[in-house]
């Protein structure tokens, strides 16, 4: 592991409503931090710990530091650049059809292996699509997904294999790319800003709950379980997408939780720390978003543990504020909460 790494970093200064530019240095070896203010050509923080890793500062991610969120720009020298993208090799995996009962799984034997969630969305079936994967099974939804490590094409193609062969799956509804170039190309052609406009979404906007996988979920690796085990448990997962929040969207989303509840602040910092995972959850139910709720269980994870030792926190949660999943808590809210993300957020 290198000594340290060096990012371009912005931070939007509220008060004096300016772009604060710095370079953050990371340290991988103690996990410490440090920032250096590049108009003023100082020291702004002092190395000091700080939980961030190297694969949240990818370009055009945000992760916050000490209450402050930072956008990173860019790699900041090219030591920083070129050891980094030989680490983090990009690839694309599509799953479709019959094979998306089985996303959780396939999603999971790659990031027990040691790849980052980078780029994640459910959609329709498109001309872009279709230009890339050609299978015979009708689909009404296809989950496009990047993923990032070092030999991500070579591993994927390895590790998908095994999966479809456990899985059962045998016809084209499952998709990597075959080469680094083919990779570059499947995802520009997949996640370019224009395609992203023009892919249509699948969610229902009706009868609806929202679920979020905060950001410590997803970092440590749990989306593939939490996708399997709502799947299983009879929940339709209509819509999906990454986001990595500004913490203007999380005070937004959560305001009426604003001098409601205790964690309020600590939660807005928590989302909008890092990649978290929105989902429209759906059922031929009229209660799902209580029933949802109960599935998720308490909000207190160890309360999850005595009470609902099966729900989602009791079994993903760490505390009141990393407790796996938001979940919409009132049923009027449901629509409220999905058209949100899928439809404000994904403008």
């Amino acid at each position: 592991m290198a000594g340290r790494f060096c990012f371009d970093v912005d931070w939007y200064d509220g008060h004096a409503q300016i772009i604060r530019s710095y370079n953050l240095f990371l340290f991988p070896a103690d996990g410490c931090v440090e920032m250096y203010d590049i108009k003023n050509r100082r020291t702004f923080l002092k190395k000091t710990k700080a939980d961030v890793f190297v694969e949240q500062l990818r370009p055009g991610n945000a992760v916050t530091i000490l209450s402050r969120q930072l956008i990173v720009r860019d790699y900041g020298d090219d030591y920083t650049r070129t050891h980094l993208a030989q680490q983090m090799q990009k690839t694309l995996l599509i799953v479709q059809g019959s094979a998306i009962q089985h996303f959780g799984s396939i999603l999971d034997d790659l990031l027990s292996k040691d790849f980052t969630l980078s780029r994640l969305r459910m959609m329709a079936p498109s001309a872009a699509i279709g230009s890339i994967v050609s299978s015979q099974t009708p689909s009404k939804q296809v989950i496009v997904t990047e993923l990032v490590r070092a030999d991500a094409v070579q591993l994927t193609m390895n590790i998908v294999a095994e999966s479809r062969k456990r899985l059962g799956i045998s016809d084209g509804s499952v998709h990597v790319s075959m080469s680094v170039e083919a990779a570059g190309k499947e995802l520009e052609d997949v996640f370019s800003e224009k395609s992203m406009r023009q892919l249509p979404r699948t969610a229902k906007f009706a009868n609806c709950a929202l679920a979020l996988i905060k950001p410590h979920a997803v970092l440590s690796g749990l989306t593939g379980k939490i996708f399997n085990a709502i799947i299983k448990n009879g929940f339709e997962i209509s819509d999906m997408e990454l986001f990595n929040l500004e913490k203007t969207n999380a005070e937004e989303f959560l305001e009426v939780y604003k001098g409601v509840t205790p964690d309020y602040h600590h939660i807005v910092e928590h989302i909008s720390s890092g990649p978290l995972v929105a989902m429209e959850i759906t059922s031929s139910s009229k209660t799902v978003v209580s029933d949802f709720r109960e599935f998720c269980g308490p909000s207190d994870p160890q309360l999850a543990k005595q009470l609902r030792p099966e729900s989602l926190r009791a079994k993903y949660g760490k505390d009141k504020i990393q407790n796996a999943l938001h979940c919409t808590d009132l049923t009027e809210d449901g629509v409220l909460e999905v058209s949100y993300f899928f439809r404000i957020l994904a403008l």
